[in-house]
């Protein structure tokens, strides 16, 4: 099954986790770019040696291109090493 065989309806809350090896940057970079926006930011956990910290990110969206949209922001913050 591919993403066109999908039927996610729209609006919704879309989690994402995101993998980091730098939390402050990550942590004052969500606030930036999503402070006026109503979301949930939350610890994870950290990987075994302590390098990478992962997080639970959780914003409402309205549609598939918003969710593609925060998804790219979301890539691109400095230190992120993945958004899944």
């Amino acid at each position: 099954m591919d993403n066109k065989d999908l039927n996610i309806e729209y609006p919704r809350i879309w989690e994402y986790l995101i993998i980091t090896s730098n939390k402050d940057i990550l942590q004052s970079s969500i606030k930036d770019k999503f402070g006026s926006l109503d979301y949930k930011f939350e610890f994870s956990k950290d990987s075994t040696g302590g390098k990478y910290s992962s997080y639970n990110f959780s914003i409402y969206v309205v549609s598939q291109k918003e969710r593609d949209e925060i998804f790219k922001i979301l890539t691109n913050i400095k230190d992120v090493k993945a958004v899944i």
